[in-house]
């Protein structure tokens, strides 16, 4: 397995554009890391990701704040939308309150490396 380099501040400035503050970027050799931070809003009519002003991710999710429900649902909605599977989001902080810190690890590929996840 050969280590790649990769510029990392094009997938940065991909989340400033749409709104979103991510902190921690980690470059590791298999891909990158990066954290998130959520406001979770459970028992939701809709399920639907909003950046709020301060960059951060308001998370609407029909789940109730039962078991971990929510935080299971929290982690399915914000892996479809980066595109990965849930085992690659982690929510590390906050398992019992509506802010959470999430950190969210992108594995690269040989068929999904960094441009597949600049990609729209």
């Amino acid at each position: 397995m050969s280590t790649r380099s990769y510029n990392i501040h094009p997938l940065e400035d991909k989340f400033t554009r749409r709104g979103i503050k991510v902190s921690h970027f980690l470059a590791h050799k298999n891909g990158v890391s990066f954290s998130i931070y959520v406001h979770a809003k459970p028992g939701s009519k809709q399920e639907k990701i909003i950046p709020d002003s301060d960059g951060n991710l308001i998370i609407h999710t029909h789940a109730r704040p039962i078991d971990g429900q929510a935080n299971e649902a929290i982690r399915v909605i914000i892996a479809k939308y980066f595109r990965l599977s849930k085992s690659c989001v982690e929510v590390t902080r906050g398992e019992k309150s509506r802010y959470k810190h999430v950190i969210v690890t992108i594995f690269f590929t040989d068929s999904k490396d960094l441009a597949y996840y600049l990609e729209t």
